[in-house]
C-alpha cells in the first residue's frame, strides 16, 4: 500500500468528526447505528430543508458547530426549531450529533473501501456501522438526499434494502 492511501485511510475518520478528545472517540466508537436511527436522520434532514428554506441563517450558523460533541449538542439545544424535529422523532441532540458524524464517518470510509479495497479501516471505526451502512445501501441513499449530499457512485454502494 502506498502511504498517501494510509494517511487517507487514517485522516478519513477524522475529517468527519472534528476535532475530537478520547472521551469523543470513545462515544462514537461505541455508538451503534442502527436502520431505525437512520431513518429518524432521513426524517430530520428532509424537514430540516424546509427549515433552511425559511431561515437561511439556520445553514449559515450550521446546527451542529462545535469542535467536541458536547459543543455540538448544546449548539443543537441553542436551535428551538432543530430542538422542535429532534422531537418529533423522539431523538436526543446527542443522538443527533453521534448518528450524523458516525453517517459521515460510514460514506467517507465506504468510498474509501470501494476505490481502495485492500486499505485497511482504521481502530477507531465501529466496523458494525460500517457493515449497516454497506447492507443497506438504499437508506444510506435516502439519508444523503435528505442532506442533500448527492448520490453516491455506483461502485460505492451497499446492496441492501
Amino acid at each position: 500500500m502506498k502511504w498517501p492511501l494510509l494517511l487517507l485511510a487514517l485522516a478519513l475518520p477524522a475529517a468527519a468528526r472534528g476535532k475530537l478528545d478520547a472521551t469523543d472517540e470513545t462515544a462514537l466508537l461505541d455508538y451503534s447505528l442502527t436502520a431505525g436511527k437512520i431513518e429518524k436522520l432521513v426524517k430530520i434532514g428532509e424537514r430540516m430543508r424546509g427549515y433552511v428554506k425559511a431561515h437561511p441563517e439556520a445553514k449559515q450558523d450550521g446546527f451542529m458547530k462545535g469542535e467536541t460533541i458536547d459543543q455540538r449538542v448544546r449548539t443543537v439545544r441553542s436551535s428551538p426549531g432543530v430542538m422542535e424535529m429532534l422531537k418529533a422523532q423522539a431523538m436526543e441532540p446527542r443522538e443527533l450529533v453521534l448518528g450524523m458524524l458516525t453517517m459521515m464517518q460510514a460514506e467517507m470510509l465506504l468510498r474509501l473501501r470501494a476505490q481502495y479495497p485492500d486499505t485497511p479501516l482504521p481502530d477507531n471505526v465501529n466496523d458494525k456501522n460500517l457493515e449497516l451502512t454497506a447492507k443497506h445501501g438504499a437508506l444510506l441513499e435516502k439519508w444523503r438526499a435528505a442532506w442533500e449530499m448527492g448520490a453516491l457512485p455506483a461502485s460505492s454502494q451497499g446492496t441492501g434494502q
